[in-house]
């Protein structure tokens, strides 16, 4: 049977992963002179508490010893699918890419690029772990792995503009003049989907919520989407969002969860991510 791996840039912990069935690769987190294992040995709420303790991190993709580790038993009877952090929006995928060559049974081990991060990568690796249970083939999961990396839509609420600043997407003057304006920038993936840039400013978070609406509406967000809200430490605004959102789109399953460690060093502390993705 096909395994399934992901890691936890796609907003999935080890732990939530064992239970059904999907091998989870903790990304690294680096916070002054320690290293710690994402979801394993730091949470979100542990990280966001760093964060706001005005103190820098960095976050890395998975070792690459933990990823040999993952891939060695590949087999033809048994073969991998890794479904990895976008490429560009992470260095997971490429680094995955690069394990692989070195494995002797790199023919059985499959490594897919989500074009994603957080909520997505996780509905993908789930639906993937479905169809392995249902006897689907490598060459099968592909495919619906592939349609599925097409089909969605991504925005990311920073609350903190410093963030923005620091990554280069705001500048101080015009951080300012938002700040003071009360006005939220929103961030989503560029048409290639392998960086980030500004989708749009809106006065206030309900404001937001409505625009991201708009943006789903316009793509066709239906009954065969999961919508999946992710927050650093902020449940309140992401389970208001929710509510908004399920007015629009009664039918779509939602999801609601803490951001991955190496989301919430973008965005900051209250973030909220609010994506769509097929089932």
């Amino acid at each position: 049977m096909v395994r399934i791996i992901t890691d936890t840039a796609g907003s999935m912990s080890v732990a939530e992963g064992a239970a059904l069935g999907i091998t989870v690769l903790p990304l690294t987190i680096s916070l002054e002179h320690a290293t710690y294992l994402d979801t394993v040995e730091i949470t979100c709420n542990d990280f966001v508490k760093y964060l706001r303790s005005g103190k820098l991190a960095t976050s890395s993709q998975p070792a690459p010893g933990l990823v040999a580790e993952a891939f060695e038993n590949a087999s033809a009877e048994n073969p991998i699918v890794y479904v990895a952090a976008g490429d560009g929006l992470s260095g997971t995928y490429a680094s995955a890419c690069a394990v692989r060559s070195t494995m002797d049974n790199l023919e059985h081990i499959h490594v897919f690029d989500s074009r994603t991060v957080c909520g997505p990568e996780a509905a993908m690796a789930r639906m993937a772990k479905r169809m392995a249970d249902g006897g689907a083939s490598v060459s099968e999961i592909l495919a619906a792995l592939e349609d599925a990396s097409t089909t969605h839509k991504s925005y990311l609420i920073p609350q903190d503009l410093d963030y923005l600043k620091r990554g280069g997407r705001l500048t101080p003057a015009a951080a300012k003049v938002v700040g003071i304006l009360g006005l939220l920038p929103t961030i989503t993936q560029t048409p290639d989907m392998k960086r980030l840039e500004k989708a749009f400013i809106a006065r206030g978070f309900a404001k937001v919520v409505e625009k991201c609406i708009e943006g789903f509406q316009r793509m066709g967000v239906d009954e065969s989407y999961n919508i999946t809200i992710t927050h650093a430490d902020n449940k309140l605004q992401a389970l208001q969002a929710r509510d908004k959102l399920r007015d629009a789109f009664p039918k779509c399953e939602y999801i609601i969860s803490e951001l991955p460690c190496a989301l919430a060093n973008q965005g900051g502390p209250m973030c909220v991510a609010i994506q769509a993705c097929k089932r």
